[in-house]
């Protein structure tokens, strides 16, 4: 699988753009980090590479073809996507609002078979919420929300898989087992997007980041992108990058930190 975009652009009101000159390439197995300040277009531009939006100018194309030119049911089988926080019109339990990630393989009116439910049972696993399957999705917590929807694109086994701030609402333990999820995922050949307010994640996961700012895009690696001068850019206030040789990757801290004893 190989996901380009090319010359992308969107307009809200097809006069001033939210971004322009969208270009990058990621291949099988490959992560990237979506890093910049609220309202910069992160999520946009998530929604524009699912499908949700058309861009103003520009192209997504998947091995050599236009998203435009796929139909729904095979690009969903193709690209799995994980909004923030979704709210279902019916009152779901968790396990059945995870199957639900199944539809793109099954015809109108047929039942989840052996395999579906085989499926369910490994994302439900993964993500450690065996405890909640039976429970109505509206009257789970927000982090318990994001893990069934996140189950709920595993199961859909696409072959790219985008996370609109994937640990957002996730306690700081379910962070961390997260990441680790997106990296074996990674491993087994799923390309990752994922949008982040967190650069140590960035380092983390390694890989690609792309930083969207002002309307400005830029696309690399973590070590040519991410500086103690370009976080200071992106949100404002001074930020100090550390090598930690223990754990072999930059950490982030907030600089004037003192000032707040």
């Amino acid at each position: 699988m190989k996901l380009t975009v090319k010359n992308l652009a969107f307009s809200y009101d097809n006069k001033n753009n939210i971004f322009e000159n969208i270009n990058f390439t990621l291949n099988k197995g490959d992560v990237l980090g979506i890093l910049g300040p609220n309202g910069t277009g992160k999520s946009t531009l998530l929604n524009c590479i699912s499908s949700y939006l058309k861009p103003k100018t520009g192209e997504i194309i998947l091995d050599g073809v236009n998203i435009e030119d796929i139909p729904a049911r095979e690009l969903a089988k193709k690209i799995g996507y994980v909004q923030q926080i979704t709210s279902p019109t019916y009152d779901f339990t968790v396990r059945e609002y995870v199957m639900m990630g199944r539809t793109p393989y099954l015809n109108f009116y047929e039942r989840p078979g052996k395999k579906d439910k085989e499926l369910v049972d490994e994302a439900i696993s993964i993500f450690g919420i065996e405890n909640i399957e039976n429970k109505s999705y509206r009257q789970i917590s927000g982090g318990e929300m994001q893990k069934a929807s996140m189950a709920r694109v595993l199961v859909q086994n696409p072959d790219i898989i985008i996370l609109d701030e994937p640990t957002n609402h996730l306690d700081f333990g379910s962070q961390f087992k997260t990441l680790e999820i997106i990296h074996n995922l990674s491993k087994k050949g799923f390309i990752i997007i994922y949008t982040t307010h967190n650069p140590d994640h960035i380092f983390m996961l390694e890989n690609y980041v792309a930083i969207l700012n002002k309307s400005k895009f830029s696309f690399g690696s973590p070590q040519d992108l991410i500086s103690e001068n370009s976080l200071k850019d992106l949100y404002d206030i001074n930020i100090k990058l550390t090598y930690s040789k223990e754990l072999n990757r930059f950490t982030c801290g907030y600089e004037n930190i003192q000032n707040l004893k």
